[in-house]
């Protein structure tokens, strides 16, 4: 039982220098045209890792997803003319994240239960808490910016007038929200597969060691 806790906080912690890493890098943003809002690929290690290793450690990975979210939005209030100050507020950069990698593994056994494919249950599972991380974060970010809850507020309100601010968050929910559950699903699936089998070999090699 203790290898198994050791085994997983380090896997925990890898996913979450990678989370890190692609925060702190830019790495984890895909930029595709001047003035849109990024595709964002650093949801992958939370939805992998909660898969793996359960609900709590999801949370663990989706709060330090939202943690360094909004440390780069103070870092960078805009970056490229995106503007990312709303997300210095917690309640939209942590929060909405911590639930996220909460409820992607009962989403999982739920789907898991009813279909008995692994990798189509994983898929599925998958696209679902991608697209409720989209739904949350785009509700939150709505209502951040009309209410003006965040840091640096008065530099930016010019620049989120009413048909801008529609602008955007229809380019979240019709183009970005679709590309991130898609690589979503094509990357996070194999790679949630290959680890859920290897800690299943390991356990049952555990189970089969001599006391």
């Amino acid at each position: 039982m203790r290898h198994r806790q050791i085994r997983d906080m380090v896997f925990a912690s890898i996913m979450m220098a990678l989370i890190v890493f692609l925060s702190v890098t830019m790495l984890g943003y895909i930029f595709y045209a001047q003035g849109t809002a990024p595709i964002t690929i650093i949801h992958i290690p939370v939805v992998v890792g909660a898969i793996v290793l359960g609900k709590r450690y999801g949370a663990l990975l989706g709060a330090t997803f939202g943690l360094f979210s909004m440390i780069m939005a103070f870092i960078y209030p805009t970056y490229l003319f995106i503007i990312n100050a709303p997300f210095t507020n917690p309640i939209l950069s942590v929060l909405p994240r911590a639930i996220f990698g909460f409820i992607i593994y009962p989403i999982y056994l739920l789907i898991d239960k009813y279909i008995k494919n692994r990798t189509a249950s994983t898929a599925l599972s998958i696209a679902i808490s991608t697209l409720i991380h989209s739904i949350i974060v785009i509700i939150l970010l709505y209502f951040t910016i009309k209410t003006n809850l965040y840091f640096y507020a008065d530099d930016y309100k010019a620049a989120f007038e009413s048909e801008t601010l529609k602008s955007i968050l229809m380019i979240l929910i019709s183009f970005n929200s679709l590309i991130e559950i898609v690589i979503a699903v094509l990357v996070g699936t194999p790679a949630a597969l290959i680890l859920i089998n290897l800690r299943n070999k390991y356990n049952e090699e555990s189970n089969n060691q001599p006391l």
